[in-house]
Order: C-alpha cells, then structure tokens, then sequence
C-alpha cells in the first residue's frame, strides 16, 4: 500500500470517529452541523456561496505550498475534517 493511501485510511477512520457536540453543555454525539447558520452570517461573507477557508496542505507539497494553504470552500461542503 502506498504511503497516500495510508493516510487517506486514516483520515477516512478519523473522519467516521464519533464525536461529542461542543455546543454549551449538550452531551450528545456531533452530527457535523454548522455552528454558523447557511442562510444568516454565511450566506453574507460568502461570494457566490463560497468562502476562502484555512486548510491543512497536501504532506506530499509542503515544501512548495506550506503547512497550510486557503481553500475555495462551497457553502454546503462543510468544514475540513478536525
């Protein structure tokens, strides 16, 4: 197996992991919600339902793009994996 293929496993097993929702005292599993609401703050900075976000850079490309580059991010993607 090869090495990107090893850590896109990992990723996938780090991205089903549940989770506990993070909002105020809810102790219930995370279902991957956006905290901010689609059609109220998002919907406002976004250009053209896309928003520039922050994003950890392909291990493979550091040394060319960084530790982290930003990202054209849709709306309705969701954020990157935590």
């Amino acid at each position: 197996m090869k090495i990107e293929e090893k850590i896109n496993k990992v990723w996938k097993e780090l991205d089903s992991k549940k989770r506990i929702c993070m909002f105020g005292e809810c102790k219930e599993e995370a279902i991957k919600s956006h905290v901010l609401q689609k059609n109220g703050i998002l919907k406002q900075i976004s250009e053209d339902n896309h928003l520039i976000q922050l994003a950890p850079s392909n291990a493979f490309k550091m040394e060319e793009t960084g530790i982290h580059q930003f990202k054209k991010t849709g709306i309705n993607e969701g954020a990157a994996p935590v």
